[in-house]
């Protein structure tokens, strides 16, 4: 269904509208939950590229959610280098927004830990698990 999403959107809207961004995004997830991570890669990579040319460039908080994705297929991927850099940048990004739209920091720091555990940083594993 999120493949039938995107067809459409490609049909309505422009190379560059969020709305194909968004349909990237969904089939990413749905790719990362069925384990097919070249492809989750793909459409996260690309839903990332196109929400930071739209005019919801401006929005941190949806660039923080899909910079989030990505951070955690490139966890599952095992580039624990690439992850912690993209998880930086959605705390960065969240950060930056009003406190209502922080809701997803916690987790953010969760995945930290979770890529520091798996580095074998464990006091910073409890940095990251304590703030």
């Amino acid at each position: 269904m999120y493949a039938k999403a995107l067809e459409i959107d490609s049909q309505i809207f422009h190379e560059e509208h969020e709305s194909l961004a968004t349909s990237h995004h969904q089939i990413a997830i749905a790719h990362l939950e069925l384990e097919t991570l070249s492809e989750a890669l793909y459409h996260a990579e690309k839903a990332l590229r196109i929400v930071l040319r739209s005019q919801a460039k401006k929005n941190l908080s949806l660039i923080s959610t899909f910079q989030y994705s990505l951070g955690l297929l490139q966890y599952n991927l095992g580039n624990m280098g690439k992850a912690l850099k993209m998880m930086g940048k959605a705390l960065n990004n969240l950060l930056a927004c009003p406190a209502e739209h922080q809701t997803m920091a916690a987790t953010i720091y969760n995945c930290f830990s979770l890529i520091y555990e798996k580095e074998g940083d464990t006091q910073s594993c409890g940095i990251c698990g304590k703030s």
